[in-house]
């Protein structure tokens, strides 16, 4: 499923103002902290020694202080001997109230008392105090400065190496300055080296919109990198986009022209008028059509100047065709990174044991540079003696053509086989969805979860990420190639079918077997297939009136034709013929039904997703969801109210985000006692959150972001677990109850 994360950023001219005495530092560590700024794709404001003779600071120089972020104070020893850094010191100072503004000292070869007291070789105002120019006044404000610089948190340089400070003091800023940063992998080596590249071409002082490709083979690296290069600049756009698993979504969900042109409109960025007048940075991961590489195209001049469009891609053929700027072309690792790098999984340490050297060089020279296979391979042989690790590399010498799926192979190989169930399952059924899924379908199948999922973790064959289950497109493309070879020739023996060529004929011929467990595919000869358990993307309008749900653990709809459940009045949904084991249900984008009837089997659910329905309630009547964990209804246009809620004594996770048409919460969300986390983001219609009659002593997170709230009811203090309170534009808000306790972390922006 394709995601967006989206920020929006004020614009500054400058990212950051040099505060500095030349004659001390200029030619020394401020110059070299300047072109470390730079190197960084900083925007940086320094003077030069030829304006600090001036009597009066120049007017463009308080114009960019005004227009700079941050700005660093070098303190050296006779800085506060010129008038000019004075006055500057106290200009700064006074821009520090605004709000976004910071300063940060550093303190080279000064203590930072010596600066706030004027004293040791700090000690010169005498000389200004005497100075006729200079007014009492003034020169008690320039005291008052220094006291308030010198408190300030910053750096100090004593018995250190400048490099290393410097070094410190970009990597404050970069955190400063990136507020929510992508999730990145940054232990890959020579990536400092390939982003210095990449920037390059990206060249961010350009006056014009740029588009930029990425490409390479899948596992390469271009996700890392286009992520990398994100946190790296994106602090300089007015409205940032980071859209992932836009390929996955094309092969797997039919994702057409029209729904990509969605997901770039829910981000903000397919509509001309939002994005004319803002400095935009656009990325999207994996592309693979040609349909979006022209949208990209036409997406241009609705940019303004400075804007800059990413693309990854594994077609080199679509970066031809885009009318790019500059491509990159993401590679192998050089030998010496790749040791590196694999002997980091490998022994934990940047360099190989004495007596692995020779088998270290075999492996690496077989993987030739690929940074996700030596990964695999190091994790996979980590611990092991250098006999096993031979009979390892005696199975990868078998592999002729050095795929490398043979390298990854050798990983699952070396799974239990339940750890390698739970790798195929992920493989065909659970990649992309949320840990909380992942553990119900596991443990619905006998399966352990816990301990599986860490496993595969371990292994570098998974990863978590934003609270999510996600493999790599190489491993997905490992495992299925795993599923073809099991009875290559005789697919109906399969246990999993998700080729269309193999799938067709078990459906139109009535050959389906017991051994099948998973589909990917439609039609209605499934009456031999008892064991089915997940079915998946129907192009079907209903489902037939004799297919068996007994098995049926996993049903998802999503972009699917569906109009209504089954024939029949819902023949096979009864307690006679076991539906108890549906246990997750993923209704249709756009479900026709309003809500839910009355005899919907629903005692048994555990998750229940019906986000981005047309839903307009729950049940009519009473209803209990006795075993339901997570409820989503989430972009549900049509929900204006929830008179009640049904009975849900387990649920702990209620999801109501963009439901913009909701008024309002029954107060019987008090009855939901596990309830954990409280999603109403972007409900831009709801006015007030109900009182709270009773405590609730399990809900931690609570996220009325974006809302019309006004205030929040006193009783907020039953909410004794309470954690996490989002309230960030909520433009109505006018009184702020106190939660009465001191764990709460509360987030809310303040208009101004």
């Amino acid at each position: 499923m394709a995601s967006v994360d989206s920020t929006f950023a004020p614009q500054w001219k400058y990212d950051v103002f040099l505060s500095f005495r030349g004659e001390d530092t200029g030619k020394t560590f401020t110059d070299h902290l300047y072109t470390a700024l730079d190197e960084n794709g900083f925007y940086a404001f320094r003077d030069d020694e030829k304006h600090e003779k001036r009597e009066e600071i120049a007017p463009e120089f308080l114009t960019a202080i005004e227009e700079s972020k941050i700005s660093i104070l070098v303190f050296s020893k006779n800085y506060a001997s010129s008038r000019w850094c004075l006055d500057e010191l106290e200009t700064i100072i006074k821009s520090m109230k605004k709000p976004g503004r910071m300063v940060m000292p550093v303190f080279y070869h000064v203590d930072p008392s010596e600066v706030r007291d004027q004293i040791g070789s700090c000690e010169v105002f005498l000389s200004h105090e005497r100075d006729a120019e200079e007014t009492k006044e003034k020169v008690n404000r320039w005291r008052a400065a220094l006291r308030e610089a010198s408190n300030l948190v910053g750096w100090r340089l004593h018995n250190q190496y400048e490099s290393q400070l410097i070094k410190e003091i970009i990597t404050d800023i970069l955190r400063r300055l990136n507020c929510e940063l992508l999730q990145v992998d940054y232990d890959t080596v020579g990536m400092e080296f390939r982003l210095k590249k990449l920037l390059s071409l990206i060249n961010l002082k350009l006056d014009k919109v740029l588009m930029i490709g990425i490409n390479g083979i899948s596992g390469i690296g271009k996700t890392t990198i286009a992520k990398a290069i994100y946190n790296k600049i994106s602090y300089h756009f007015q409205s940032t986009i980071f859209l992932t698993n836009v390929g996955e979504n094309s092969r797997g969900h039919h994702l057409n022209l029209p729904q990509f042109q969605q997901l770039l409109d829910d981000a903000s960025i397919g509509t001309y008028g939002r994005t004319k007048n803002k400095r935009v940075l656009l990325v999207v991961d994996d592309v693979d059509r040609l349909s979006q590489v022209e949208y990209l195209v036409k997406l241009r001049d609705s940019f303004s100047l400075r804007s800059r469009i990413i693309f990854t891609t594994r077609d080199r053929h679509l970066l031809n065709v885009a009318k790019l700027d500059a491509s990159y072309e993401s590679k192998g690792l050089t030998h010496e990174e790749a040791i590196h790098l694999f002997s980091w999984h490998a022994f934990k340490q940047t360099f190989p044991k004495e007596d692995y050297v020779g088998l270290v060089n075999h492996v690496v020279g077989y993987v030739k540079g690929h940074p996700l296979a030596l990964k695999v391979l190091g994790s996979s042989l980590f611990g092991k003696t250098i006999t096993e690790w031979k009979c390892i590399l005696h199975k990868l010498r078998k592999n002729t053509h050095g795929e490398i799926y043979n390298e990854l192979k050798v990983s699952f190989d070396g799974l239990t086989p339940t750890e390698q169930e739970i790798f195929l399952k992920v493989v065909c059924l659970l990649k992309g969805k949320d840990e909380e899924s992942v553990s119900t379908i596991l443990d619905s199948l006998g399966l352990g979860s816990e301990s599986g999922i860490q496993v595969l973790h371990d292994m570098c064959l998974a990863t978590i990420s934003n609270n999510k289950l996600y493999m790599h497109d190489l491993l997905q493309q490992m495992g299925q190639k795993l599923i073809d070879e099991n009875n290559p020739h005789e697919p109906s023996k399969r246990s999993r079918l998700q080729d269309s060529k193999d799938v067709y004929p078990r459906l139109t011929r009535n050959t389906g077997t017991e051994e099948i467990q998973k589909i990917q595919f439609s039609s209605a000869g499934f009456l031999k297939m008892p064991k089915l358990y997940s079915l998946m993307h129907l192009p079907l309008k209903s489902l037939p009136p004799n297919f068996p749900g007994d098995s049926l653990i996993f049903l998802d709809w999503s972009r699917s034709n569906i109009r209504q459940l089954w024939k029949d009045e819902y023949p096979r949904l009864t307690r006679n013929t076991g539906t108890e084991a549906i246990q997750k249900l993923l209704s249709p984008m756009h479900l026709p039904l309003k809500s839910l009837p009355p005899n919907f089997p629903g005692d048994s659910l555990i998750l229940l997703d019906l986000s981005r329905s047309n839903i307009r309630q729950l049940w009519k009547g009473n209803k209990s969801l006795g075993n339901l964990k997570v409820m989503n209804l989430s972009y549900c246009q049509n929900l204006v109210k929830i008179s009640k809620f049904p009975s849900m004594p387990a649920l702990k996770i209620l999801r109501l985000k963009g439901c913009k048409k909701l008024r309002s919460l029954p107060s019987s969300i008090c009855e939901l006692k596990c309830l954990e986390c409280l999603w109403c983001s972007g409900c831009s219609n709801l006015e007030a959150f109900p009182e709270i009659t009773e405590k609730m002593e399990n809900l931690k997170e609570l996220h009325l972001d974006e809302t019309a709230i006004k205030e929040l009811p006193s009783s907020i203090y039953h909410l004794t677990a309470l954690e996490f309170l989002n309230l960030e534009h909520c433009k109505n808000l006018v009184v702020l109850v106190s939660c009465n306790t001191s764990k709460v972390s509360v987030t809310l922006t303040v208009e101004t």
